[in-house]
């Protein structure tokens, strides 16, 4: 798996090709009904979309560990195995990123209450409107959604929390969230 993570890490049109082929299959399957071309209609706009927050993650991930994949690839994979690097210049770097990313996930738990709820209007709203087999549809993929955002998001800050600890942040670096 460590593998496949550096080479992603690596190979950003790799990232993109995959969440595009995602976001299509996705749709595919919401749409299965739908003759031919309809999805593709939604699936440009998403496609682009998704590479326009995967080009500008990356590229403010890269500026923080000095700007090269390399460094990039050295920094996840520290924090996949929890490790704190011996050398400053990569511990500054993955300090940065550990930092940045504590920062970005303060917010998780309002987040997450927003999102599900969303999601619950959003399935409310398709049951009144009698969804029938698409209601199934939607309710695996929301729940399925839900949980795996829930669960890998938690594991991730956690993660992170033990590497800002092992680095020395400081407490207020890490925001009030504990989810």
């Amino acid at each position: 798996m460590s593998g496949l993570n550096r080479w992603l890490i690596r190979h950003f049109w790799a990232q993109l090709a995959l969440s595009v082929v995602a976001a299509t299959a996705v749709l595919l399957l919401l749409h299965a009904t739908h003759p031919g071309s309809d999805w593709g209609l939604y699936g440009i706009p998403g496609g682009i979309g998704i590479g326009a927050v995967l080009y500008a993650q990356r590229r403010r991930q890269k500026e923080l560990v000095g700007g090269t994949t390399e460094g990039l690839v050295r920094v996840e994979e520290a924090l996949v195995k929890e490790q704190v690097p011996e050398e400053p210049r990569e511990r500054a770097a993955l300090s940065r990123v550990v930092e940045q990313r504590l920062k970005a996930t303060r917010r998780r738990p309002v987040a997450l209450a927003l999102l599900y709820a969303m999601f619950g209007v959003i399935f409310a709203v398709i049951a009144l409107s009698g969804g029938g087999p698409s209601l199934i549809v939607y309710g695996l993929i929301f729940a399925g959604s839900l949980f795996w955002i829930t669960w890998a998001g938690g594991r991730q800050r956690g993660r992170l929390e033990r590497m800002g600890s092992a680095l020395g942040l400081r407490e207020g670096a890490r925001g009030s969230g504990t989810a």
